[in-house]
């Protein structure tokens, strides 16, 4: 079953704040099961004020903005430096369970982003 401390989610915070401080986000833990990142402000234009992204093909729909789909490579990598993808099978009907989920979203649907010059 996917679980994520609060203590990771902080850890992994400390660590994305580090590598992007010219960002501002939002990251909390959801539901015990999830880790919800959220970029509220920064330097660069990711096309919209509010998306909500798919990190397994973000690289396709952010071709358009290569700065973008770096900051997302640094996300990514933080997460899965911390807690290595490892996925549990359960069933070949029903796949596999990560061991955290995790959405990444630029603005949120109350708070857009603002891209700071």
């Amino acid at each position: 079953m996917p679980y994520i401390t609060s203590e990771k989610v902080k850890e992994i915070r400390t660590k994305i704040k580090k590598e992007l401080p010219e960002f501002k986000f939002s990251i909390t833990r959801q539901h015990h099961s999830s880790i919800r990142i959220v970029i509220l402000s920064g330097p660069i234009d990711f096309g919209d004020e509010y998306i909500q992204v798919n990190h397994y093909c973000y690289e396709n729909s952010f071709s358009e903005y290569p700065k973008a789909v770096e900051v997302f490579k640094k996300i990514l990598s933080i997460l899965e430096e911390k807690e290595p993808e490892r996925e549990i099978v359960y069933d070949a009907d029903y796949g596999s369970v990560p061991n955290y989920y995790k959405s990444i979203h630029v603005g949120k649907w109350d708070k857009k982003y603002k891209q700071i010059a």
